[in-house]
């Protein structure tokens, strides 16, 4: 089995930090006028990011799959993250449980 996502890992990254970054210039630094902009492209970037997240976790065989989309629905931003750092480990885990 493939262990790639369907696009590149890197390009995920990439979406997740510039989703938070959108989001938080949106929120608080005020550095340009259009909050509303700048609050929709994050959230929507970060919908992106999460529903890769989600369908990678959903198609993969990872260890504690229930808790990694319980946390996905309560913490997203954090989840994202910790999960692309321990994805690897996660998917050998799971083979190996399984």
């Amino acid at each position: 089995m493939n262990k790639q996502f369907c696009i590149s890992s890197k390009l995920i990254w990439f979406f997740t930090i510039f989703s938070i970054l959108t989001i938080l210039e949106a929120l608080s630094f005020n550095l340009f006028n259009n909050k509303t902009v700048f609050l929709s492209i994050g959230l929507s970037t970060g919908l992106y990011v999460w529903l890769i997240v989600f369908e990678d976790i959903l198609s993969r065989t990872v260890y504690n799959k229930t808790f990694w989309l319980i946390s996905l629905f309560i913490l997203p931003y954090f989840t994202i993250i910790v999960y692309l750092f321990r994805r690897n480990k996660l998917i050998a885990f799971g083979k190996k449980n399984n």
